[in-house]
């Protein structure tokens, strides 16, 4: 009877403190939420087909968390245009959910966006950015079956390549990557991490780990790390550094873990 009522309470509470919803995607509007019974109540506008997930952040946007996977409603794969409704069941998804800055996230994902390979060399595709360099970038991590999936995890000397064409980006090369394109996250029950757009209007996917919305998962460069001789084994790499500042360089020794490799050719 106590945790009944502490629940109970609890769900009271959550709809004082919440005060705003957003959402990332240009075809959502009019997000807004509800409390309804032991539920919360999402409701949104869809402008067109589409895949639709709802996350949910406690610290005012800063962070998400993974798609919430206690809902129900018009949320999921092949959402139809139109006015929707998502029901959450919070108690069923975690015990507690605390704060004074909870945000709700409405992210959708058109089937259409993964559409992102250019062509292929040695039956691994890859996608023209229209980089100044003209380099080519894998559309998917070494061991990865498609871009949702992050592939295998290697250390930076473990090389794993493609064919004779196929090599792991420089760091030059990831500075022209992260500079070249414009980032934005993307949370769905299709896709999860960050698309770059590049100067031609190409996308590139980056998927993050679910377990490390605020970590440092990300791939390696082939570069070594020279500026400070304190660190001898350390690489150049390409990481993501939270959700609330997305991809970055970063350096990371060679022991590291939860890293991979996204391979680059010529053209």
């Amino acid at each position: 009877m106590e945790t009944k009522m502490m629940r109970k309470l609890f769900l009271q509470i959550i709809f004082i403190l919440t005060y705003m919803s957003v959402s990332y995607a240009q075809n959502v509007s009019n997000v807004a939420f509800y409390q309804e019974g032991k539920n919360v109540v999402v409701t949104y506008s869809l402008d067109k087909l589409a895949d639709v997930s709802l996350c949910v952040s406690t610290d005012g946007g800063v962070t998400f968390s993974a798609p919430l996977k206690h809902v129900s409603g018009d949320v999921g794969k092949n959402v139809s245009a139109g006015s929707k409704r998502v029901i959450w069941d919070v108690l069923a998804e975690q015990e507690k959910l605390t704060g004074d800055n909870i945000v709700f996230m409405v992210s959708v994902w058109s089937n259409k966006q993964v559409r992102t390979a250019n062509g292929q060399h040695n039956g691994h595709n890859y996608v023209d950015l229209g980089l100044p360099s003209g380099t080519l970038w894998a559309t998917c991590n070494v061991g990865a079956k498609s871009i949702n999936d992050f592939g295998k995890q290697y250390k930076p000397t473990e090389s794993k390549l493609w064919g004779s064409k196929w090599r792991i980006p420089t760091y030059t090369e990831l500075q022209e990557l992260h500079k070249s394109c414009t980032w934005e996250q993307i949370s769905s029950s299709t896709f999860n991490g960050f698309k770059g757009t590049g100067p031609n209007g190409n996308h590139i996917y980056l998927v993050y780990d679910n377990d490390l919305l605020t970590g440092g998962r990300g791939f390696w460069s082939s570069s070594k790390y020279t500026a400070d001789p304190k660190y001898p084994n350390c690489y150049w790499c390409f990481v993501h550094s939270g959700i609330e500042r997305g991809w970055g360089i970063g350096v990371a020794p060679d022991i590291s873990t939860g890293y991979g490799f996204r391979l680059v050719v010529n053209k």
